[in-house]
């Protein structure tokens, strides 16, 4: 009876050998998939068309801005964006009447191509620069007609995501076990849009500004 203990615990040792292995020194641990960026900013808008100086001068030039982008190899990135500006100024009216309030709504709706000068993992500083085509949808509210319509042109971006020296913030949502949320980055940048439908009669809904924001990329 002792002869079969003994065996039992010896083969039972020799099947936990084979399982267990040592760690390696200097082993890396997993990299975590990182593949997509969301981006919300707060944004200072300039428009300089005939109109909106006209009618609306320089007020209420906040906006805000949210974008969406795929990356690969955390370089190169093919994403969309979406945005909101509300502009108000004072209507026409008949002489005696009250002045209406007319409010001009516009929200640009983005593709665009992104690179990120991204070049060993847990950068601070990582400069990026994004453009492509903005359609811009637009409509006038309060006023005698309420006019709707759509401006098309390109838009260009450039600025630098600076990593928040945080501890991770991970969220257990992946099948693999990977962290949801890898990194937060404080993002600032200058950008230009153009919303004139490449010149044609019109509105002339064309901005500039600066934007300071989030990033998460996970």
């Amino acid at each position: 009876m002792r002869w079969l203990v003994l065996a039992m615990l010896l083969l039972s040792g020799s099947a936990f050998a084979e399982r267990w292995e040592p760690p390696r020194p200097g082993a890396a641990p997993p990299v975590p998939d990182r593949s997509f960026l969301v981006a919300a900013s707060l944004e200072i808008a300039g428009q300089n068309g005939p109109f909106v100086k006209q009618i609306y001068a320089r007020e209420h030039f906040v906006a805000f801005g949210l974008h969406g982008t795929w990356l690969f190899e955390e370089r190169f990135g093919f994403g969309f964006g979406a945005g909101l500006h509300i502009r108000q100024a004072d209507g026409v009216a008949p002489e005696g009447q009250d002045l209406p309030m007319v409010t001009l709504w516009q929200v640009p709706i983005q593709v665009e191509g992104v690179i990120r000068m991204s070049l060993w993992r847990d950068q601070i500083p990582v400069p990026y620069f994004r453009g492509g085509m903005t359609g811009l949808v637009w409509t006038e509210l309060g006023g005698d007609t309420e006019p709707v319509g759509v401006k098309w042109g390109p838009h260009a971006a450039g600025g630098v995501q600076f990593r928040v020296p945080f501890p991770e913030i991970q969220f257990e949502g992946r099948l693999s076990g990977d962290p949801l949320l890898d990194d937060i980055y404080a993002h600032v940048e200058g950008w230009v849009r153009s919303s004139s439908s490449f010149g044609a009669p019109g509105l002339d809904l064309s901005a500039a500004g600066f934007a300071v924001g989030i990033t998460l990329l996970m």
